[in-house]
């Protein structure tokens, strides 16, 4: 892997903030001010159920917790 310089970073870091403000913009425009969604609000968003967001939950959670 190639080390980058300073002036280096500092443009791929000023890229990013600029992609992170883009996505904060776009979540605001769907009305989502945080990083978390209640299931019936990300039901909504989604387009699926809310019973189907709480089966993914679980199934995520037991993944984590296997490893």
């Amino acid at each position: 892997m190639t080390k980058l310089n300073l002036s280096e970073l500092d443009k791929r870091l000023t890229l990013l903030e600029a992609q992170q403000q883009w996505v904060y913009r776009v979540l605001e425009t769907y009305g989502i001010k945080g990083l978390w969604l209640s299931p019936g609000k990300a039901s909504a968003l989604l387009g699926i159920s809310r019973d189907r967001i709480l089966s993914e939950v679980e199934r995520a959670e037991k993944m984590r917790s296997l490893g």
